[in-house]
């Protein structure tokens, strides 16, 4: 398996993290409430630091599309403003402790 280089030299988390500071200044790290800790971990390991972002029960931004979250951040932006931040939807299968990435648009 080829890894990217900028994994591999740390480059492509600090672009990450001067991201998150300069346009989403309050963000929290996902802890064990949102993951299992050996998930954690393997994360931590490959480099990356999940965020927790909060899921809107009202307002606009709830009432998109059933999965549909890039075209409805993209609505939303064009109507509204605002920047669309893409990334993955992290999730957790218990019955098979499992843990797998989706693409998701916030």
């Amino acid at each position: 398996m080829k890894i990217d280089k900028r994994l591999q030299d740390n480059t492509l988390v600090k672009e990450n993290q001067e991201f998150l500071d300069k346009h989403i200044p309050e963000y929290e790290l996902a802890d064990e409430t949102d993951l299992p800790a050996h998930g954690l971990r393997k994360l931590a390991d490959l480099g990356l630091k999940p965020i927790r972002v909060p899921i809107r029960m009202n307002g606009i931004s709830s009432q998109g599309e059933y999965m549909q979250c890039h075209w409805n951040v993209k609505k939303i932006v064009r109507r509204y403003g605002g920047k669309r931040l893409i990334g993955q939807e992290i999730a957790h299968f218990k019955e098979c402790d499992s843990i797998e990435a989706f693409c998701h648009s916030v």
